[in-house]
C-alpha cells in the first residue's frame, strides 16, 4: 500500500504523504521501502517532502529522511521540506535536522527558493 505519492513540477519531485499521523511501525517500514525505490529511480535533481496535512510523526521517520538524503545526495540530488506543521518543525529543530534540510513555507516558495 503506497504511503507516499509523487508529483513533478518545474523539474522538482514532490513527495506527499497519505497519512496525517505517521506513528505505526508498518507505516514507517513502508515509507522506508518507498523512499528506497524513489532514490533508485528518480532522475530529478531536487526533491521536496511536502508535509501538508501531516500532523505528527515518530522520530523513526526522521531516520528514513536522513537515510534517503544520504542515498540521493551521493548522486547530487538536493532534498528539502515544505508545508511543515509547527509540531514537526519543532521535531526537526530538536533533532537538529533543520540544519541538514532546507525548509520552505509552501510549494511555491520551495519551487522558487530551490532553483
Amino acid at each position: 500500500m503506497p504511503v507516499i505519492s509523487t508529483s513533478n513540477n518545474h523539474n522538482i519531485c514532490f513527495l506527499s504523504f497519505e497519512e496525517t499521523k505517521i506513528v505505526e511501525q508498518t507505516t514507517v517500514d513502508a515509507i522506508g521501502e518507498q523512499l528506497k525505490s524513489i532514490a533508485e529511480s528518480t532522475d530529478e535533481k531536487k526533491i521536496i517532502f511536502d508535509l501538508l496535512g501531516v500532523e505528527s510523526m515518530t522520530s523513526m521517520v526522521l531516520g528514513q529522511f536522513v537515510k534517503f538524503r544520504s542515498t540521493v545526495g551521493k548522486r547530487g540530488i538536493e532534498v528539502a521540506f515544505c508545508n511543515v506543521s509547527p509540531e514537526i518543525t519543532e521535531l526537526l529543530k530538536i533533532s537538529r535536522l533543520d540544519a541538514l534540510f532546507k525548509i520552505f513555507e509552501n510549494r511555491e516558495m520551495a519551487m522558487y527558493g530551490f532553483e
